[in-house]
């Protein structure tokens, strides 16, 4: 029961006290009426003893009504404090969540700088890839950027193509030409991996 509630019947109780009070007074008949009928109906021990019974039932259940009502106050002030414990503990996880998220996504950039950028070196330096060791590493390395890229995603889809198609020429001049879209498609991703990891340790989804 609210605490409105709880006053509305406070209040009605009140005002049929005050009512019948006034009738008692404004009417002398009427109360003189009313005290004849209560000294007969009293005259008469088994009435009295069904009137005293049921004055003590009525008691007892406003007094069970006052209990529930402070009851389900109470309650409710411990369901509220529930809720906001089970919302603080959730905010709470997702924030650890978060930050675990933001320390993978580092360690997944630290990655992808080193392989980039080694697989950059030998595509931009190396004319002919004769030496097995070499062209082996090599293979290494596109396959690690190829397995690291997600394509759903723009940016590293761009990244992916462009490496894969430097790779397939064998003219180290034309390779050179595409230097400058490899490196803009390595930064793109790198600086939206950066952005995403500050949202994640600031408590945010990183999508």
């Amino acid at each position: 029961m609210t605490e409105r509630s709880r006053d509305f019947w406070i209040v009605a109780a009140w005002l049929t006290v005050g009512l019948l009070v006034w009738l008692y007074y404004d009417n002398p008949e009427l109360a003189t009426k009313t005290g004849a009928f209560l000294s007969d109906t009293f005259s008469d021990s088994k009435t009295t003893a069904a009137v005293l019974s049921a004055v003590f039932a009525f008691a007892i259940l406003v007094v069970q009504f006052w209990v529930g009502a402070r009851q389900a106050r109470i309650w409710s002030r411990q369901a509220d404090a529930s809720r906001m414990s089970a919302v603080a503990a959730m905010l709470t996880a997702k924030s650890s969540g978060n930050r675990d998220v933001a320390s993978m996504r580092i360690k997944w950039v630290e990655q992808l700088r080193e392989v980039l950028s080694e697989y950059h070196s030998i595509l931009m330096s190396v004319e002919k890839f004769t030496d097995e060791d070499l062209r082996r590493r090599l293979v290494n390395l596109g396959t690690q950027l190829d397995l690291m890229m997600n394509l759903d995603e723009a940016d590293q889809k761009a990244l992916w193509q462009i490496a894969d198609d430097i790779y397939h020429i064998e003219d180290i001049e034309q390779r050179k030409a595409l230097d400058p879209n490899l490196m803009a498609a390595g930064r793109l991703v790198l600086k939206n991996e950066w952005e995403k990891i500050k949202r994640e340790l600031g408590g945010e989804d990183a999508r």
